[in-house]
């Protein structure tokens, strides 16, 4: 792994700035997984608000949205800023990155860590091999951001398929969160093809870190003291096979 960091590089923290309307909090989040786990796709659902295959026609939207790219050594990661409203009124300025497939040919640089504040770890649900890397991810993730108020979220991908092309069953999914002590409440299956849970996703997860930044830590749970790094073996716990996440069908959210 490239580019180690040193004590206060490795932390983030949430970020606030004002403007005309207020106080807007400042989110970065990044998506993680193995090529193929669907996050450009994701990505494009995001930016477009369509599928990658039909984005190439649309223009822009006039809806505080901005775009960029980021540049470390010569290296370029796609992004996309978009301004949140949270019941309550509540505002967040969120850039998601993505990889632009770098992670195909060569390991992600610190820089695409620095500052951020959700993790998504995306995998297909048609792929339980995308789903046992994210181990790998999640470990990768660790390594470079040391902050207890970190969200993860774990992203399952093609929720549009039949019920018989799955191969991630919704034990497995419940069972890696558990694991890696990922909340329920930020497990979410997705589509790209037709959107289904994904505004879904990314408010849940802009609530749930001015949450983490604003609330007192819970001792009682994963905390900053446990940091202990943790090994996924792709065991399924003996579990009742329901929905545990937010399905493409009834974007429910437990």
């Amino acid at each position: 792994m490239e580019d180690s960091l040193s004590g206060s590089a490795r932390t983030s923290s949430l970020q606030q700035k004002w403007d005309t309307l207020g106080r807007l909090y400042t989110i970065r989040a990044i998506l993680l997984g193995e090529a193929g786990a669907g996050k450009t796709n994701l990505f494009h659902r995001i930016k477009y608000r369509a599928f990658r295959d039909e984005s190439s026609d649309l223009g822009g939207f006039a809806d505080a949205t901005t775009e960029k790219s980021l540049t470390v050594r010569g290296r370029q990661y796609d992004s996309y800023t978009k301004t949140i409203t949270l019941s309550g009124g509540t505002r967040a300025s969120v850039t998601v990155f993505d990889t632009a497939n770098r992670e195909r040919v060569q390991s992600l640089t610190a820089q695409y860590y620095r500052n951020v504040n959700v993790v998504l770890l995306v995998f297909s649900l048609d792929s339980e091999y995308t789903l046992n890397r994210l181990a790998k991810w999640y470990q990768d993730a660790r390594h470079y951001i040391d902050d207890p108020s970190i969200v993860y979220a774990l992203v399952g991908t093609k929720s549009d398929l039949p019920e018989t092309e799955r191969e991630v069953t919704r034990n497995m999914i419940s069972s890696f969160a558990s694991h890696y002590k990922i909340n329920q409440k930020c497990v979410f299956e997705v589509s790209a093809r037709t959107g289904s849970c994904v505004t879904t996703m990314l408010r849940t997860v802009t609530a749930a870190v001015i949450e983490s930044n604003t609330s007192p830590p819970d001792l009682s749970s994963s905390s900053a003291t446990d940091r202990t790094p943790l090994m996924w073996d792709g065991n399924i716990q003996d579990t009742n096979d329901s929905c545990c996440c937010c399905c493409g069908r009834t974007c429910v959210i437990l």
